[in-house]
């Protein structure tokens, strides 16, 4: 399996969480609720739901999810629900270190009976916070001493209400990073709500497969 294979993939396999799971979507899947009475939601359905499963699937063997930490302005940590980290491993490549980003430029509320982007709120501010940049510029990273060949690979789940969403802001980091000067497999994927809520859905996949440390 070629890396770009694997991660067309998974691209693949978020697009079609994305319409199964409506009207909630990509966006709102953490709202979904298990059949069982006193359920709650849980975070990171998209992996629980969508790419776990395929994994296993394939016999491959699938970590948890680990939490990213923040501090908040009093200087507490709490988790970070925008991106966590995991792993997986597969015949082809060995170890795969997964960083999944979530990212909105938008905040869809309720207006009567339907769900809409609110036009009034801009959380562009929020890209510089994500450090989308510094997570793709970690994968040409010195290898870790001591491993055997492994897969760096970074997957952005994006909202945006503009025509191309977070178009701009790729074709930027694109401009800045080089990463296929850096031999990095890059795929991305797009297309409007399919619940008509007013935004667009962008996926991104970066991945690179470090060698081994002679």
């Amino acid at each position: 399996m070629e890396l770009a294979t694997l991660c067309n993939t998974l691209l693949a396999i978020l697009e079609q969480f994305d319409e199964t799971v409506l009207p909630l979507g990509l966006y709102a899947c953490d709202d979904l609720v298990e059949a069982e009475p006193q359920s709650k939601p849980s975070r990171y359905q998209e992996w629980h739901k969508a790419i776990a499963p395929y994994l296993k699937m394939q016999g491959y063997s699938v970590g948890n999810p680990r939490v990213q930490m923040e501090s908040n302005s009093s200087g507490k940590f709490r988790p970070k629900h925008s991106m966590y980290r995991t792993r997986f491993q597969t015949p082809a490549f060995g170890v795969v270190n997964c960083t999944v980003i979530r990212f909105s430029k938008i905040k869809v509320r309720k207006y009567g009976s339907a769900y809409r982007v609110d036009i009034h709120e801009e959380r562009a501010e929020r890209w510089k916070e994500t450090d989308v940049s510094g997570h793709i510029s970690n994968l040409w990273k010195q290898p870790e001493l001591g491993k055997d060949r492994y897969v760096e690979l970074v997957l952005v789940i994006g909202f945006d209400k503009a025509q191309d969403p977070l178009g701009r802001e790729l074709l930027e980091l694109q401009r800045d990073l080089k990463w296929e000067e850096k031999k990095v497999v890059y795929l991305t994927r797009v297309w409007q709500d399919k619940a008509d809520r007013g935004f667009g859905v962008r996926l991104g996949a970066w991945a690179r497969t470090i060698p081994t440390e002679q």
